[in-house]
């Protein structure tokens, strides 16, 4: 099974069985390094609490700049949020790192279904 760093836009493996994802889920280590567990309770003393087909969303991405501090995360539709961001990564996979980046074009056709989204 992999995991999906949607703030770094890295794909890792992490364990070989859904089996072993259910056992990994008891160790409190596996649920820290991976679900975050003390920054989303720190989020949500906040205010910061989801609703559904919500998610937790850097303003200004990582690999743009931006800082892992509470002040730069917002809650965000899970749709914008994959939609908008899977543009800004797509747009600056092949810059080298450190390239200042000028613009970004964000396509709004609503109509168009995004390449993940299966429903």
């Amino acid at each position: 099974m992999l995991f999906l760093d949607v703030s770094a836009a890295q794909v890792s493996p992490v364990v070989s069985t859904v089996e072993a994802f259910g056992l990994a889920l008891c160790e409190p280590a596996f649920v820290d390094l991976y679900l975050c567990r003390e920054r989303v309770e720190e989020l949500r003393r906040n205010g910061k609490v989801l609703n559904a087909a919500q998610i937790y969303s850097y303003r200004v991405p990582l690999s743009l700049g931006g800082q892992t501090g509470s002040e730069n995360v917002e809650i965000t539709d899970v749709y914008v949020h994959f939609a908008l961001t899977g543009q800004i990564e797509r747009q600056i996979a092949d810059m080298p790192a450190g390239t200042p980046v000028s613009a970004i074009k964000f396509d709004t056709d609503a109509d168009k279904k995004p390449w993940w989204r299966f429903w």
